[in-house]
């Protein structure tokens, strides 16, 4: 017997003429951004923050409290990071690497998007090698060997676990995954 037409509210949903069925809830989101510029000295503290409204994280991109170096994004519901994405930028180029983890926030899998300035955009994809060391595959080796453009990019560095994200502190993975609005000091 199939289900009669749903209404739903929230993330529950009844069925009319039938049982209710509760739907999958929509990952919650976070941002990140760190008040890193092109102009810091290494070693300087840096301070990154969190925000988990898209609001507040448009009103905190476009305010002059931040640096553009490095920003985050991440997508999560209560037992999992569903998705991270890390974006970085140099005065000429930019990438933008996503995140995939499996159980325990093991790095499943790092997909780099990059561009030298006005030049297009080039995905390579980094996997575990058998000491768990994430390295480019052998097909992105070869398509950037290829390629007739820029992609000194592709050898920025790439955090090897989820710990070693400049922001992860800012992330409870206890008892369940959460984000609130706050700020912290990282040094690197």
């Amino acid at each position: 017997m199939q289900p009669g037409p749903k209404v739903c509210l929230a993330a529950f949903c009844l069925f009319a003429g039938g049982a209710s069925h509760a739907e999958p809830a929509l990952p919650s989101q976070a941002w990140f951004y760190s008040t890193k510029t092109l102009e810091d000295e290494g070693g300087t503290p840096e301070r990154w923050c969190s925000f988990v409204t898209k609001r507040t994280a448009e009103t905190a991109a476009n305010s002059e409290r931040f640096g553009a170096v490095e920003s985050g994004w991440l997508q999560y519901r209560e037992n999992a990071v569903a998705r991270l994405v890390i974006t970085s930028q140099s005065e000429d180029a930019y990438v933008e690497d996503d995140y995939k983890f499996g159980p325990g926030l093991r790095l499943q899998e790092v997909t780099r998007t990059g561009h030298y300035y006005k030049e297009p955009l080039m995905a390579v994809t980094f996997r575990p090698n058998s000491q768990g060391l994430l390295t480019m595959t052998a097909a992105s080796r070869l398509k950037v060997k290829a390629s007739k453009f820029e992609t000194y990019f592709f050898d920025w560095p790439i955090y090897q676990r989820f710990s070693a994200i400049p922001f992860a502190s800012l992330i409870s993975m206890k008892p369940r995954v959460s984000v609130v609005e706050t700020c912290k000091a990282v040094r690197r």
